[in-house]
């Protein structure tokens, strides 16, 4: 599986263990993983982007422009996960490639988090 895969090679600060039994139950529980749209952002190619003084990357999502609604709305209330390559910079010099996930979910049932992954306890 593309997720599973992708998920293994990436550091990330996501709560791994959640996002996991999340993704997993989608798959379960009728089938409505399949309907997850996989989207590698800029066409696979690395995206500069700034960091701030923590190291933190200062503005992941491309904005909207005449031209482009912007990352953050593309989805067409569609569940979706972004897969952006980066390129960082510090100073205007490269530092680290990396990559970086973001996930979309629409307010669907389907998709309701408070009924597919357990609380904490």
């Amino acid at each position: 599986m593309i997720i599973e895969e992708k998920r293994k090679s990436l550091r990330t600060d996501w709560d791994t263990a959640y996002i996991t039994e999340y993704l997993e139950r989608l798959l379960l529980q009728d089938n409505v993983l399949p309907t997850l749209d996989v989207v590698f952002m800029q066409e696979g190619n690395l995206r500069i982007r700034a960091l701030d003084s923590n190291g933190k990357i200062d503005e992941l999502m491309q904005g909207p422009n005449p031209h482009y609604p912007g990352d953050r709305n593309i989805h067409n209330d569609r569940a979706q996960l972004q897969i952006h390559y980066i390129q960082c910079q510090m100073g205007g010099v490269d530092t680290i490639k990396t990559t970086a996930l973001a996930i979309y979910i629409p307010n669907q049932p389907e998709f309701n988090l408070s009924f597919i992954v357990r609380g904490g306890e």
